[in-house]
């Protein structure tokens, strides 16, 4: 059966809309990860506050993963992933709106709750993209099309300034933008997804612990 799946030709418009989906991803983390601290900080924002509102968008990153597999089960990977690029275009253009830190928690919640879809769903629909003897040069371009996102995104601060709303309004542009190509090019609409048994996640952390920890390890330091 590998063999066959390794003949099998490559979904050409699947794969390049999750590597603009994810480039997308990086770019939103990597514009909001400093530009919100340093919007924070110029206000006079305590420390402990600017930590719980990056911990609000990780916690809606959480959220999401938790949801994935009941709201997989009922839209397709396609859907829910410009669905997912919308939200964070509006959480992003809503920190670019508001200065209110009551719109600001929800919205960096809202946030990783959205571009979480993409990065999931992604992979997932990328590993049924993709035949066999393309897997490596393709992951290879995933990999490098989500750090280039992420490089891109730190660099819209000296672009555009600490002015509030121009940065985060450009981002939340590109995000819009990215969810329309995304719909155009993915027209199919991806792998079907089954909801996994209940207590499916509880055997699986059993029967990976040291890889549940390692990647706990990163997430802590990535986070930092």
């Amino acid at each position: 059966m590998q063999e066959e799946a390794g003949e099998e030709a490559a979904d050409w418009p699947a794969i390049l809309a999750i590597v603009a989906g994810i480039s997308a991803f990086g770019l939103a983390l990597g514009l909001t990860y400093p530009l919100v601290s340093l919007l924070l900080a110029a206000r006079g924002i305590g420390d402990d506050v600017i930590g719980l509102n990056a911990a609000a968008m990780f916690l809606g990153q959480a959220l999401a993963t938790l949801a994935l597999p009941w709201l997989a089960a009922r839209l397709r990977p396609a859907r829910l992933i410009v669905l997912g690029l919308l939200l964070a275009a509006a959480s992003v253009l809503a920190l670019a709106a508001s200065d209110s830190l009551w719109i600001w928690f929800p919205a960096r919640l809202a946030l990783g709750f959205g571009v979480n879809q993409v990065f999931v769903l992604g992979e997932v629909w990328l590993n049924a993209a993709t035949p066999d003897r393309l897997r490596g040069r393709v992951a290879s371009l995933y990999e490098t099309s989500l750090a280039g996102g992420f490089a891109l995104g730190p660099l819209g601060v000296p672009l555009f300034g600490q002015a509030q709303g121009l940065a985060l309004a450009a981002g939340a542009f590109f995000l819009a933008l990215t969810a329309f190509v995304f719909g155009l090019l993915s027209r199919r609409g991806g792998p079907g997804i089954e909801a996994p048994p209940p207590g499916a996640l509880g055997r699986f952390a059993r029967a990976a612990p040291l890889l549940i920890a390692l990647v706990g390890v990163f997430a802590f330091f990535d986070a930092t």
